[in-house]
């Protein structure tokens, strides 16, 4: 259509080539035609502007996703892994870098607060960071839930996720808390066992942390108030 615009403009112009001036300024046509060309031209500019707004996030998504299969891969679990000192709040940083992108979309807001002092933990790292990645997926999920049965405009009026580190009396402790669809009383003590799960799934996951956790000298447990008001889980490693 703007092939077709811009060359009626030109065959305008062409035929009154020998008195362009007057007919550009004077002329009401002429006048009609020397506007659209102004307005085309800034139509462009706008079209040039947008393309490389979007080349732009393009590369930013790209070199996104280079650095996520970098992680992915430095994490990658090994048949035989052995165990080895660990940043604890490092770890944290990049479980969290593989599902932001999830977390973006479903617009939630995330809250990270590690404490400094966190020493390093010497633990199987590459089964530690699908331990972390299965708990903030889980809260991503809990909040997806709960969206998607709350009538519309009776959700909370916003989704957050948090996470904190912090060490006390030789204990690392992690907890993470969201504003999910929460777990009922009656569910709370089988949580982590398999098969169980909030939201149709096989269960895996959480029996999965929990055996890791434990077989690691560590604890970990998840409360909540009840059924859509979120929930929080907490683990502790003894160094």
């Amino acid at each position: 259509m703007i092939n077709q615009y811009l060359a009626q403009c030109y065959n305008d112009l062409k035929d009154h080539k020998r008195d362009l001036g007057n007919y550009v300024t004077k002329d009401g046509g002429g006048k009609k035609v020397a506007s659209y060309m102004g307005e085309l031209i800034e139509s462009f500019k706008t079209v040039r502007q947008k393309q490389d707004g979007n080349l732009q996030k393009i590369g930013t998504g790209l070199d996104y996703i280079s650095e996520i299969l970098t992680l992915q891969q430095s994490y990658a679990a090994e048949e035989q892994e052995t165990k080895q000192k660990t940043n604890f709040n490092l770890l944290v940083k990049d479980a969290v870098k593989m599902q932001y992108s999830s977390i973006d979309k479903r617009k939630i807001i995330l809250t990270l607060d590690l404490e400094n002092n966190v020493p390093g933990l010497v633990i199987e790292k590459n089964k530690l960071m699908q331990v972390m990645v299965n708990l903030i997926k889980n809260s991503s999920d809990a909040i997806t839930q709960l969206d998607e049965i709350e009538e519309s405009g009776t959700g909370p009026e916003e989704n957050w996720i948090k996470i904190n580190t912090s060490f006390s009396d030789s204990k690392i402790k992690f907890l993470i808390s969201d504003s999910g669809i929460g777990i009922e009383q009656d569910k709370l003590d089988k949580i982590f066992e398999f098969g169980v799960s909030t939201k149709g799934s096989s269960g895996f996951g959480l029996s999965y942390c929990k055996m890791f956790v434990e077989a690691n000298k560590g604890t970990i447990e998840i409360e909540s108030p009840g059924k859509g008001k979120g929930a929080t889980v907490r683990a502790m490693f003894e160094i």
